[in-house]
């Protein structure tokens, strides 16, 4: 498996060279980005492709970023399941959608996913969602992924102590420590916190409407 100088993994036909990142084909080098995330949105873009799978995922992946504008789908959550759009792109680039069977879920999630099955979950959400919309399009007749079993994610099983909460705050700067003071004082999660706004608190209250929840 070849990395760049940070340890990030270079995909097929990416190169790093002088601080930035090529896609290379053909003796064609083309550079996608200067850094790692820019470098695999344009990546994703460009990678060469047979079948018809690629162009579904493409296709789902706009339906994503349109419920992103209809307030329906967090940015943070996008920005997650982009994180994963080139991998998916290259398993699935010579399979069209009636020939991916439940066994190349299963192989591809193991692959690339094998240690890290909260985000092996992730590319199961959208795989299931690729295959739900070629269903509607005709482009196939049945899921291949609504039957693969999410992995089991293990829960923590301990909190930080009072002194490893100080003394990570002793070293944060700017706002941080307020916004930790927040966190610990109310509970929420850190996008709740970060949305808080003046209007959000009055008469000693803070009103906080949860982003995942809605409550």
């Amino acid at each position: 498996m070849r990395r760049d100088p940070s340890g990030n993994e270079l995909l097929q036909r990416m190169y790093f060279k002088h601080g930035a990142y090529y896609y290379v084909y053909r003796n064609r080098w083309q550079l996608i980005g200067r850094t790692y995330n820019a470098a695999l949105r344009g990546y994703a873009g460009l990678q060469e492709s047979d079948g018809a799978t690629p162009a579904l995922i493409q296709n789902h992946y706009k339906n994503l970023a349109q419920r992103v504008k209809q307030g329906n789908l967090r940015q943070s959550s996008l920005d997650k399941y982009n994180n994963l759009k080139p991998r998916l792109l290259q398993a699935f680039s010579k399979l069209d959608p009636p020939d991916v069977t439940p066994s190349h879920i299963r192989q591809f999630i193991a692959h690339y996913f094998g240690t890290k099955p909260n985000t092996g979950n992730k590319a199961l959400v959208i795989l299931r969602g690729v295959f739900e919309l070629g269903i509607e399009l005709g482009l196939c007749e049945f899921n291949p992924a609504a039957g693969v079993k999410q992995k089991k994610v293990s829960d923590r099983t301990r909190r930080l102590t009072d002194s490893e909460f100080n003394r990570i705050r002793a070293c944060a700067k700017d706002q941080l420590p307020l916004i930790m003071d927040v966190l610990y004082y109310t509970g929420q999660r850190i996008g709740d916190v970060l949305a808080i706004k003046q209007a959000d608190m009055s008469g000693g209250t803070l009103r906080v409407i949860q982003q995942k929840t809605g409550e």
